[in-house]
Order: C-alpha cells, then structure tokens, then sequence
C-alpha cells in the first residue's frame, strides 16, 4: 500500500477504537458523573457518609466507587487514543505532498502514553472483568506506538530519492558515497521491520472479545493495519537490501573491467567472479518480496532484479572472457567480453527505460 493508504488505515483503527468515548468525565467526579451523584440529595443527602450506616453497604459502595473509577479512566485512555488517531488522520489528508507533511511524532507518543497512564490508574480499583480490558487495551497501545513510530521512518525515507541518489554516485563511480545512501535507508528499513514485529507480537495479545466490548471496536481492521504495514516494511527492506549488494557487484564489475582493459586477466576473473557472488545474492534478495507488496515498491524490485540478472549475466561473460584470454585464446575472449557488453546494454532497458 502507498504511504497515504497506510496512514488511513492506521487513523481508521484508532478512531474505531475510540468510537463514542471522547466526552468521558474524570474519575471522581465532574462531568455528568458528577451530576448523578449530586442530584436528588442534594449537598450531603446522598452523599458517602449515608454509607456509614450499614456495614455490608459501605463495602458494596466502595466497590461500585473503585469500578465506576476504572470505567471512567480506561474512558479517559481510550479518548487520547482518539485525539492520536486524528492526528495521524490529518497527516494522511496532507500526503499528497509527503515532502511538505510534518508528522508530531513526540506528539501522538505522548498521548499514547498518557493513555497508558490512565489505564495503570484504572488498574489500582479495576475488577478482574476490567483488568482484562485493560490488557487488551495496553497492548493495543503499544500496537499504535509501533504504527507511529514505523510511520515516521517511512515518511522519512523517499524511495525515489535513494533510487536515483545511489544511481547518481555509481555513475559517477563513488560506490562509497552509493553505499552510504543505500545502508543509511536499509538501516531505517531494518528499524521499520523491527518495530513492526513488536506490534505484530502485541496484536496477539490484543482479544478482539474485549475490544468489541469497547463501543464495537472491530478488531480485524487493528489486523489489517498491522499486516499491511509489515508487508510495506518487508518491500521497503528487501529493496534496500538488493540495492546493496547490486552496488558492490557494479563497484566489482567496473574494477574487473579495469583490470581486463589492462590486461591483468587473473585479477579481473577474481573480480568479475566477485561481482556475479554480489548480483546473485542481489537477485535471491529480490526473490522474497512478498507477492502482496505495495505496487510502486514492486515495481521498483521487479526493474532492480531485472537489471541485476542482466549484470550477472555480463559478470559470468567477462569472467569467462578473462578465463580465455589468460590461456590465450583471444578470439574466444572477445566473444565473452561483446557477450557481457550486450547483457550491460540490456540493464537499461529494464522498465521500459
């Protein structure tokens, strides 16, 4: 999915989950629970202090106190999660421009975590009905935490830009400059992917029984939200993973090719055998991405495999090249090395460019 999709679906979760909560009074009193307790009696009437007048009644409304108390807080935990999934929804409306959003990561972690504060108050006084809820809720906030967090590495990360960055450096030969750009996003997309395995192993505990009981919260849109992002942060990894090993297997190519024109050929086939090892793991990288990955992320992998299987078939011709022309047999070199010069001119046609 495109990173506007991902962000819907990340807004439409939280408001799920928030659904009709978002006017809950504080515990303890305001609000209209504050209302119904001082409503007939008025003043004192039917205040606490009646409660002393029985044992047994005193108990039972200390009970309902510490119960009505935990509602109102895990209210007050699921309202704040409201308020962080309108802020992701208004970022989504924004990513038209993905260049011009600004996403208050600090922002939204910060609610989160103010919702988990209120589920810990909520726990102090929570029956054991209640303590579950509260589980399944906290988990559900370390789900949103992951979302937030893997959302604002990707918004981070212009695929097109690392694509044309690296292509700029290797043309210019700077694979170390290449190499930077392409280990610097892999980095991130190694990040993403452990962050979504975090919230991937919080959604188990996430009891889609116990969301229901909050407003109707439909639990297989949480699956979704996670499910799509990890098969986006697996495209995004995998890209960059192949996009490294591409750069070294060019950055050998271009070494072998040096040392042939030089006619240093045993040095130019230890180079050329090197470059085909870093296409090929290039190539088997590539082979993982999942069937289901976002259509512009495929696209790229498809055109990177594409030309990588050309640059390892022209890797396996100079290396055969080199092979002949070190024993001498020239005519049978110049075959391999025009051989591997059409499998480099194919590299560009590679997505229709």
């Amino acid at each position: 999915m495109e990173r506007r999709e991902l962000l819907g679906t990340v807004a439409t979760v939280g408001a799920a989950v928030v659904a009709g909560c978002s006017n809950a009074p504080s515990p303890g009193g305001g609000g209209d629970g504050g209302a119904n307790d001082g409503g007939d009696g008025g003043g004192d009437g039917d205040g606490g202090e009646n409660t002393s007048d029985g044992g047994d009644g005193g108990g039972e409304e200390s009970t309902t106190d510490g119960e009505n108390d935990a509602d109102l807080y895990v209210a007050q935990a699921v309202s704040t999660l409201n308020a962080v999934a309108l802020r992701l929804n208004k970022v989504q409306d924004e990513l038209d421009a993905p260049e011009e959003v600004e996403l208050d990561q600090e922002k939204l972690l910060s609610g989160i975590e103010e919702a988990r504060g209120n589920l810990d108050a909520a726990s102090e006084t929570a029956t054991d009905e209640q303590a579950a809820q509260i589980e399944t809720l906290r988990h559900l906030a370390t789900v949103l935490e992951e979302l937030t967090r893997v959302v604002g590495i990707l918004l981070a990360v212009d695929p097109d830009a690392v694509a044309e960055n690296a292509k700029t450096a290797v043309d210019a030969e700077n694979y170390d400059e290449a190499l930077s750009v392409v280990r610097d996003a892999n980095s991130k997309a190694t990040t993403a992917q452990e962050r979504t395995t975090t919230a991937e192993d919080a959604l188990t505990g996430v009891d889609p029984d116990r969301l229901a009981a909050v407003d109707g919260v439909e639990y297989a849109k949480v699956e979704s939200a996670v499910t799509e992002t990890a098969t986006l942060v697996d495209g995004f990894e995998t890209l960059t993973g192949g996009y490294e090993a591409s750069i070294l297997g060019a950055q050998d190519l271009e070494s072998g090719r040096s040392h042939s024109e030089a006619e240093e050929f045993d040095a130019a086939k230890a180079d050329f055998e090197n470059a085909r090892a870093h296409f090929e793991t290039a190539n088997e990288t590539f082979a993982t991405a999942d069937a289901d990955a976002d259509g512009d992320l495929s696209a790229r992998i498809d055109v990177a495999s594409c030309q990588t299987t050309h640059l390892e078939q022209a890797a396996i011709a100079f290396e055969e090249g080199a092979t002949d022309a070190s024993d001498g047999n020239l005519v049978e070199a110049r075959q391999h090395r025009e051989n591997g010069e059409e499998q480099m001119e194919q590299v560009d046609a590679c997505g229709g460019k």
